[in-house]
């Protein structure tokens, strides 16, 4: 976890997020509060008030406020994706160690889930079919009629790996359907993935 906040603290689009962490000092608060926060799993809430009270991003925000810049959200998102990292990560080494190779992709879907989510959403995967989900794309599932019957496909070109996966960094096992995916990946016995997996439920 230390290594995904360190190498990254997240995966963020928003410009002034990103203007702050070009700042080395900015960075490194923000790095030190997301550590000390998410290494114990300390309350969300608390954390991203914490960064949103820093000087630096007060003064940005009220230069911003004609810009309607919702630093808020902007830091809740980023928080939000460091402690799925972590849950992730934890998640992973503990079904590893006790060599679970079976998951469940688990988190339902709405009408703004990514193709590759609502794909792979309520199914059974082994760690080696993830490792593969670097190079998806919506063709492969189509081909093989993965997506729910009516689904509309956002993706234009459905040859494409999609870009919420295409990053560099992007780990399937953790990063799932890329920057703040909400699904998780519980891990299952090997005999309940085969049942499952009899049952048609992939």
């Amino acid at each position: 976890m230390k290594y995904r906040i360190e190498s990254g603290v997240g995966f963020t689009d928003d410009p002034k997020l990103l203007e702050l962490l070009g700042d080395k000092k900015i960075e490194s608060k923000i790095k030190r509060l997301l550590y000390d926060y998410v290494n114990p799993k300390r309350n969300l809430s608390d954390c991203v008030n914490e960064i949103n009270g820093l000087t630096e991003i007060r003064q940005i925000a009220s230069l911003s406020k004609s810009n309607e810049w919702d630093s808020y959200r902007s830091i809740y998102d980023l928080a939000y994706n460091v402690y799925q990292h972590y849950e992730a990560v934890y998640n992973l080494t503990f079904a590893t160690g006790i060599r679970m190779n079976y998951f469940i992709y688990q988190g339902g879907t709405d009408d703004d889930s990514r193709d590759f989510c609502v794909a792979h959403s309520n199914k059974v995967w082994s760690i080696e079919e993830a490792e593969q989900w670097k190079e998806w794309t919506p063709y492969y599932e189509i081909k093989n009629n993965q997506f729910p019957e009516g689904y509309e496909i956002k993706q234009k070109d459905i040859y494409a790996v999609p870009g919420y996966l295409s990053y560099e960094g992007y780990n399937p096992l953790v990063d799932r359907g890329g920057y703040n995916c909400r699904h998780q990946l519980s891990f299952i016995t090997e005999n309940l993935a085969l049942k499952l997996r009899e049952k048609q439920f992939i």
